[in-house]
């Protein structure tokens, strides 16, 4: 694949992305490149603190005058807040030529400690939202040939501990994605979705061995765990959504990418 100057993807310079939730880590590293690559974005988060301060970020970091940095803040329980949220993206815009759903978090539970308002909660955040945005988001990327990708988790591939909930809500997002995918694919729209593995959150501070030796440890785990010896960056994750939203993907729709550094293929976790 091409490397990442604007200049090496000249089709995205003028596009309309907008990105739900932008502020989860593959949500913000997917803006600031596509941002860097000429790409106006629509910010859209119910983390309004988080909006500002990554709006003032991405606006530093432009070198264009033509592409805009939009911040929506968003009730992703309120589904007129949603509605609102894409009207006034379209009214921005004019269209919409890319939408990215980062997923929400992962909240820890069982079958004998979870409650039903986890379930509640987790459908309605990854796949009750997804699916009122892409309904909402597909007219509107139908006009301009555009495109989806979701943002999943290898939680949706396989059983983990301790993720019921959030890993049969990752598993019907999944199911989503393939199914919009068969549905819009003969009106011109692509759908696909990442499942990324483990991000490494650790500064460069804490992945110090001297001074922190349990990061020796955590680095021998998974190494174990990761045929490929480590842990992903949000840096790689946000590069397979690159790949998916441009023109070197024209002929892939319905594609559930994985990027977990062969996790997926072990029978079990060590």
């Amino acid at each position: 694949m091409a490397t990442h100057g604007a200049e090496n993807w000249p089709e995205l310079a003028g596009k309309k992305v907008l990105i739900v939730d932008s502020c989860t880590q593959i949500g913000a590293e997917s803006a600031r490149l596509l941002s860097s690559l000429g790409c106006s974005v629509a910010l859209a988060s119910s983390d309004k603190e988080g909006l500002e301060s990554q709006s003032a970020e991405l606006h530093v970091e432009s070198t264009s005058e033509q592409n805009k940095i939009v911040t929506f803040p968003v009730d992703f329980w309120d589904d007129k807040s949603v509605e609102a949220m894409i009207n006034d993206v379209i009214v921005t815009f004019k269209e919409l030529n890319v939408f990215v759903y980062a997923s929400g978090p992962l909240k820890e539970d069982s079958i004998e400690s979870f409650k039903m308002e986890d379930l509640d909660a987790q459908f309605h955040r990854n796949v009750r939202t997804p699916l009122l945005l892409t309904k909402l988001v597909s007219p509107y990327l139908i006009r301009t040939k555009g495109c989806i990708v979701n943002v999943c988790s290898i939680m949706g591939y396989r059983p983990f501990p301790q993720a019921l909930t959030y890993g049969s809500a990752m598993k019907a997002l999944i199911h989503l994605t393939s199914n919009a995918a068969n549905e819009l694919a003969s009106k011109g729209v692509r759908v696909n979705a990442i499942v990324p593995g483990a991000i490494d959150e650790h500064s460069a501070e804490e992945k110090d061995v001297t001074t922190n030796p349990k990061y020796k440890e955590f680095q021998d785990y998974n190494s174990k765990c990761h045929p490929i010896g480590r842990l992903g960056t949000r840096e790689e994750f946000a590069r397979a959504i690159l790949f998916l939203v441009s023109s070197q993907s024209s002929y892939t729709t319905g594609e559930i990418l994985t990027v977990d550094g062969g996790r997926h293929v072990l029978d079990r976790d060590v």
